[in-house]
């Protein structure tokens, strides 16, 4: 039993890093800094797109503004030097991307289909399911196709239960039934299974795709296992589409926010006056909430100093971001204990000093207290 537990609770853990990585991307990049901003930008649509399931929404105009000031959202960006040239790998931060999507009325995707995934390939001994650590590079492959997907991914748990389940010939023969039976104890919307093999110098892939009375069988063919797995992929994401559709899309303004038309003429927003989208008015605090505005953030690193300070205080039970501004946040926050006490904790805070001009500003949006992040 504490086997079993232990083997759900690492399962489980799997998946909350699967969803956790749509707010990544990697993109290609081009040198100086007018290079990196395009990159930052590019990146943040991939990250729309992969959150929400819905690429109309994440090449939508009115999100335009929020791309030109991609910068402020992302946690961590690095420059990767490849064979095929720079790349720039960015993490951004989940919190300042939803709540971002929160202030034009989106959310990220809720009805996202879990998809498990079986792999198996050739040995000289016959065929065998591929394992997470000798297999990483064809695990990393799935992987980063069901991200760029927006495919919520399982990985199964390929213990002794797996593999008494699931012979790997069976994956090689795409046998539906077996797969189906080895497949149930994870309850997933769809299922997917992968004969991975090489020889002559190329890669194949047989898949088998399953999701209720729905069965699909393809192969993809390549020059490398990289190349085979990323076009098997994006047929599951095509397919899972249309089984699949985002429902409940909430409706997009396509005409162009105040403060986008520079970016929509083609003039760059700078880090001075980025193109941003006003903080609607009023916000309404629910009840028992706070409605906090913090100013004085100019990048990444402030926004996660802001996100830090209201996580590790006592005296905030809960907290979220409810809008952004071009160098500000409003946050809705939920006291431990009373007001005034919540007043106290945040002014004892060193990072924060009160804001009169800020707290007269954002009166009118139901804002009852104001502080400026110090540098």
């Amino acid at each position: 039993m504490l086997y079993l537990a232990l083997s759900l609770l690492l399962f489980t853990s799997g998946i909350v890093a699967e969803n956790a990585g749509f707010y990544g991307a990697e993109v290609p990049a081009a040198g100086g800094e007018a290079g990196r901003e395009r990159a930052l930008a590019a990146a943040l649509q991939v990250v729309v797109r992969q959150v929400t399931g819905d690429p109309e929404v994440a090449a939508s105009q009115q999100l335009a503004p929020e791309y030109e000031t991609a910068a402020r959202y992302a946690r961590t960006w690095r420059v990767i030097d490849a064979p095929d040239g720079s790349r720039l790998e960015v993490a951004f931060d989940q919190a300042a991307v939803d709540a971002m999507l929160a202030s034009h009325g989106l959310a990220p995707r809720a009805d996202r289909p879990s998809v498990l995934f079986w792999m198996a390939g050739p040995d000289e001994e016959g065929d065998r399911l591929l394992m997470p650590e000798p297999d990483a590079a064809a695990w990393n492959g799935i992987r980063a196709g069901a991200v760029r997907g927006g495919v919520s991914m399982l990985q199964p748990l390929l213990d002794l239960e797996d593999q008494s389940r699931l012979p790997p010939a069976d994956i090689s023969a795409r046998v539906p039934a077996t797969l189906r039976e080895a497949s149930a104890r994870y309850a997933p919307d769809a299922t997917v299974s992968v004969y991975l093999a090489a020889g002559d110098g190329r890669w194949s892939a047989d898949w088998l795709l399953l999701s209720g009375e729905t069965t699909r069988r393809w192969s993809t063919r390549g020059l490398d296992q990289a190349t085979v797995l990323e076009a098997g992929m994006k047929d599951v994401t095509g397919i899972l589409s249309t089984l699949f559709p985002v429902s409940a899309r909430r409706p997009l303004d396509l005409s162009l926010p105040p403060g986008a038309a520079a970016v929509a003429s083609g003039t760059p927003a700078t880090a001075a006056s980025p193109a941003s989208t006003p903080v609607p008015a009023p916000i309404v605090a629910g009840e028992g909430q706070v409605l906090v505005r913090i100013s004085g953030i100019s990048g990444p690193g402030d926004y996660g100093r802001v996100v830090a300070l209201f996580r590790d205080n006592a005296a905030v039970a809960a907290h979220r971001v409810v809008a952004s501004e071009a160098d500000a946040v409003v946050v809705s926050v939920t006291p431990r204990g009373d007001r005034p006490a919540l007043a106290q904790a945040l002014g004892a805070e060193e990072t924060l000093e009160p804001e009169s001009a800020g707290a007269d500003a954002a009166a009118g949006q139901g804002v009852v207290s104001a502080y400026r992040l110090k540098p």
